[in-house]
């Protein structure tokens, strides 16, 4: 490696010729050098002289800057102006210069004092946030200076060998003061001044870790380009992508380590570039699962308390406590006043938790005053819902907003309240004929007796047996029933009313779509805990459900009208009506109305008491570090006693393993599993539809639901991809009920699942760049120029300061004849590359967080949903997840542009290109060894009855028929790199100077071989051309080479 002369004004011992940077000229012909990669590394000792926090006004040189002015204290003389500016321009042409470095993938670091005010300047502080940029602090006298000097230098090169402190305390040692001046040369000047000058032991150390990048077994990998003449959009040219509008919760998915759908976030490579740019960006981008999740600001500032200050936390929950619990008893004769005001008695009864003749009591009633005082203390954007909850909630028309969530666009498909009351009269008729349809059984008899209980509790009234008798209470002859219906979960009877056929919900206009945190919000915000909590510390969880959740919010008294519920009475069969006094379950109003109070009790959880306070519906729940989380529980269930949300006691959770929405969090082991009952019930009706062979559309939908809950939380893609029947059973026009083979594999599937699937793992996550990239391409005959004879696959595996890894098979027709005809079956070639690329590297990338670069949108849109409408996709990807959930790597999928795909030549046929770029830098008809066996895989995947091995015996590859090939190969991880020249073909010579007529030649006599039905073995001789690389790969594969019937089979 070659050193240039220093650009330096001031000459030395060291610098000869004095050479000014800001001279145009100067700075034209270093950029020159650095487009062309002339220069490979550049070093910036920018002048720090304006910078500098010695500058003090102590008779030295005067200060220019401090914090609060960085760019320049106000009222500089002149003079000082002047150095100011001076400061400016070089600090702003040494960002300029990084950066084209950075875009250009070569090496620099920039060096100034640990304390200088350089380091505080926004525009370094955006260059030390590139991706590649580290920071690296020593002390000048841990290489022979007498001087301390802190120092930093920002570099994209691992400098860590520099990275070297003070040890006074084990080599003690004095250093001597930057103060003042000396005598230099018969002229006196600042001591800072010749501190400026390294050390020799400094540079030494330097110049060997700059040296070291020159070795960068990647280095060849970063100069591919794409000829002009093949290239179909220009360099730097945009990709598109359009804002989704599911795009936070990507991100929330992101941060549970799930990838929710192919356009939901901007691509990782966002722009057009050269397949070598492709690849150093893509292994130096930040893991897309391991970023910081997008978590509630409100959230994210709990986490970081409870995490970083517990002590606070409690103390301050503590006051807080003692606060509002003064609070709600001398508010509670507000509350009663302002109750007593109410004039509709029901709703007052509903609202006071008992009747007009007792005191209230906190706990019992809906503290209206303390609702106000704390929504208005948490800064609660739902100013109006205290006077909703004290007046009732509107259930039809439009929906009085939070302004909490997102507005929804509204849609004129539903029907007016004017409408809606006009054909009162038709819908009455049609509700009562349907209840009297229906039979009275001993479930009847249960909803009867739930029903009967909510009139005790004061949130109905009935029942009443006809229609006048209604029409009295409510004041009008213009209302509308609803069906309560019974629905069994859980071997529990639950009366559910469908407010859907009688047009109520149809004149019901929501404006506001709920955003409710999943299963996904939960795991990122475990993820985050767990990655910063203190290792010992153990991480628990609380739950807390209401009970009759709904009931609890009244319904305005003039929207009653639209909330009369209608069943048979048991032990007659009369229809009755009973009035709602509070919520309807069936209501699309209340799903909303309820979900606004329960909002802001988290923020009051969250913003009053630091609670790290999660709601779904009726469910809270929180996790939070053992120190503090039983003072979050505390806090929950007291918030909720005063402000009057009834819980139910029984179904409260303190633990390491709560259960929510059905999962169990496993705080223990960081798992997601099952909940046992649950996965009982699934196993019992799966293995009962198996066995009478009966499956109608019906229950098609409804199992289809169950399993969807484990598709998106528990197992992840590999579940979805055995949906498919189940959809297309259940939405079937024809009425089909006996299972198909399809169903069976899927249901077989789900068993299996359900039984043995892993749990999902609550990883440990810091921000990271991926271990391995790898892409992958596939070509099919097309009779355009350039295309290839036969489909073929191929994939490159890349690892930072590793060797780069590829392989390239030929696709069957055998195996492409049993997918769905089409007209050209790229699709499903492309995917196939990377069901081989997952087995071929299956080594490596176990357990790793890697990505996945495809040129085809089809196929990444069809690995991230995990399913494709194409029995054969769904099939194949449903392969690729299984091999993935194997694995355990935490593989996120995008795009490449196709012009930037490094594995386009190994899925072209075209190998040596790779052998030219990627492997050995070395070009011609080498046949690499790894490539033969990724194509005996391909072989072995196409060929169930029909294997092809390759055999390694003294030079000779004898290729035999029947004989198992292992998945996985040991030439990979031993790092075998062998040379090798194909000589002849079973005794048919191979041009040396013809590329890529081995491969060919090869692919000949192995389908000849097929054919010969074992009797005869074809010979490949071939010559090494690195003999010592052989001997050592030789002994490498020693103790991996296995005994076979016919000779040594590579595992």
């Amino acid at each position: 490696m070659q050193i240039l002369r220093p650009i330096e004004i001031n000459t030395n011992q060291f610098v000869q010729i004095s050479v000014d940077i800001l001279e145009p000229q100067v700075q034209q012909h270093v950029i020159k050098l650095i487009r062309a990669k002339v220069i490979v590394f550049i070093h910036f000792g920018t002048l720090c002289s304006s910078f500098s926090i010695a500058r003090k006004a102590d008779g030295g040189p005067p200060p220019l800057r401090n914090r609060m002015h960085l760019w320049g204290l106000p009222g500089l003389a002149p003079r000082d102006q002047a150095k100011l500016q001076l400061g400016h321009e070089f600090m702003h042409l040494t960002v300029r210069w990084v950066r084209l470095l950075h875009a250009s993938g070569l090496g620099w670091s920039v060096e100034n004092p640990a304390s200088s005010f350089l380091w505080e300047m926004p525009p370094m502080v955006e260059l030390a946030a590139l991706p590649t940029a580290k920071m690296f602090r020593l002390d000048m006298c841990r290489f022979a200076s007498p001087h301390k000097k802190p120092t930093a230098v920002l570099s994209n090169v691992d400098l860590r060998e520099l990275a070297l402190l003070c040890d006074q305390a084990e080599r003690p040692h004095s250093h001597e003061p930057l103060v003042g001046t000396v005598l230099y040369e018969g002229q006196k000047v600042f001591k800072t001044r010749l501190a400026q000058v390294y050390p020799s032991a400094l540079c030494s150390t330097w110049a060997q870790a700059i040296a070291a990048t020159g070795m960068d077994p990647l280095a060849a990998t970063f100069q591919m380009v794409t000829p002009a003449a093949e290239r179909k959009r220009p360099v730097g040219q945009e990709v598109p992508w359009k804002i989704h509008k599911q795009r936070i919760t990507a991100e929330k998915a992101n941060s549970a380590g799930y990838q929710l759908k192919r356009s939901a976030l901007p691509p990782i490579l966002a722009t057009e570039m050269e397949p070598g740019r492709a690849v150093q960006a893509a292994l130096h981008v930040i893991h897309p699962f391991t970023m910081d999740p997008a978590l509630d600001p409100d959230l994210q500032e709990v986490l970081n308390l409870v995490s970083s200050q517990p002590q606070f936390v409690l103390g301050h929950r503590a006051g807080a406590l003692r606060f509002w619990e003064a609070r709600a008893h001398e508010l509670l004769p507000v509350t009663d006043q302002w109750l007593r005001q109410v004039s509709d008695p029901h709703l007052r009864r509903l609202l006071r938790g008992q009747p007009d003749g007792q005191p209230l009591v906190l706990g019992q009633c809906t503290h209206v005053a303390l609702w106000q005082e704390m929504l208005t203390a948490a800064r609660c954007i739902d100013t109006q819902l205290p006077a909703a909850l004290l007046h009732g909630f509107s259930i039809v028309g439009a929906i009085q907003r939070s302004h909490r969530w997102p507005a929804l666009p509204v849609h004129d498909d539903g029907i007016s309240v004017h409408e809606l009351s006009d054909r009162a009269w038709e819908f009455f008729n049609k509700v009562v004929r349907n209840v009297k349809k229906c039979e009275v059984t001993e479930n009847t008899e249960k909803i009867w007796a739930a029903t009967m209980e909510d009139v005790e509790e004061g949130v109905t009234v009935g029942p009443m047996f006809s229609r006048d008798e209604v029409s009295a209470f409510l004041g009008t002859e213009q209302w509308i029933p609803t069906q309560r219906f019974e629905v069994v979960q859980k071997n529990k009877v639950r009366g559910v009313d469908s407010a859907t056929v009688n047009g109520v919900n149809m004149a019901t206009t929501i404006t506001e779509k709920i955003e409710l945190p999943s299963t996904d919000v939960n795991v990122a915000a475990l993820r985050w805990l767990r990655s910063h909590v203190d290792k010992d510390e153990k991480i628990e969880g609380w739950v807390l459900d209401e009970r009759k959740a709904y009931r609890q919010i009244g319904v305005k008294p003039d929207h009653r009208r639209w909330s009369v519920i209608s069943l048979r009475e048991p032990s007659t069969g009369k229809v009755s009506f009973f009035v709602m006094i509070g919520h309807s379950f069936g209501l699309v109003s209340a799903v909303y109305n309820y979900n606004r109070r329960s909002a802001a009790i988290t923020d009051v959880l969250r913003r009053i008491f630091l609670v790290a306070a999660f709601n779904f519906y009726d469910d809270k729940y929180g996790f939070e570090p053992s120190a503090t989380c039983s003072s979050a529980f505390e806090v929950a269930q007291k918030v909720h006693l005063w402000l009057g949300a009834q819980f139910d006691p029984k179904k409260l959770q303190q633990c390491r393993d709560p259960t929510i929405l059905g999962v169990t969090y496993d705080l223990n082991d960081m798992l997601l599993k099952i909940k046992p009952s649950r996965k009982l019930e699934l196993e019992e009706e799966i293995s009962s539809i198996l066995e009478c062979q009966v499956f109608p559309p019906g229950q098609a939908g409804k199992l289809r639901g169950k399993l969807m809950f484990g598709a998106s939380q528990l197992w992840g893609k590999i579940g979805r991809a055995f949906l498919r029947s189940l959809s297309e059973r259940q939405y079937s026009k024809m009425n089909h009920t006996k299972l198909n083979k399809a169903l069976v594999i899927s249901l077989q599937q789900w068993l299996w699942l359900i039984k043995e699937g892993p749990p999902r793992p609550i990883e440990f996550a810091k921000p990271r760049t991926p271990d391995f990239v790898i892409f992958t391409d596939g070509s099919f005959p097309d009779g355009s120029k350039g295309s290839p004879t036969l489909p073929w696959i191929g994939g490159v595996l890349f690892q930072k300061g590793a060797q780069p890894l590829q392989f390239g098979a030929a696709v069957e027709f055998s195996l492409i004849e049993k997918w769905i005809p089409r007209k050209s079956q790229i699709a499903m070639v492309e995917l196939f590359a990377t069901v081989v690329a997952l087995r071929t590297f299956s080594e490596r990338l176990a357990g790793s967080w890697s990505l996945l670069l495809v040129d085809s949108e089809p196929v990444q849109g069809a690995l991230v949903k995990g399913y494709s409408a194409r029995e054969d996709l769904c099939e194949l990807v449903s392969v690729f997840w299984s091999i993935a959930l194997e694995l355990k790597v935490q593989l996120y999928i995008d795009r490449v542009p196709t012009d930037a795909n490094p594995a386009d030549h190994p899925s072209r046929d075209r190998m040596q290109v790779g052998l030219c770029s990627i492997l050995y830098a070395r070009c011609g008809s080498a046949l690499d060894l790894r490539a033969v066996l990724a194509t005996a895989l391909a072989l072995q995947l196409g060929h169930a009855d029909d294997i092809v091995a390759l055999y390694l015996k003294q030079g000779t590859i004898p290729v035999a028929k029947k004989t198992a090939v292992a998945p996985l190969s040991v030439a990979i991880p031993a790092g075998i790199q062998i040379g090798w020249r194909i000589l002849e073909v079973d005794g048919k010579a191979v041009p040396e100077e013809e590329v890529g007529k081995a491969t060919k030649v090869l692919r000949e006599a192995e389908e000849k071989m097929a054919n010969r039905s074992g009797k005869a073995s074809v010979s490949v001789s071939f010559l090494t051309e690195e003999p010592d690389h052989w001997k050592q790969a030789a002994k490498a594969l020693s103790g991996s080479v296995l005994a076979a019937d016919r000779g040594w089979l590579l595992a």
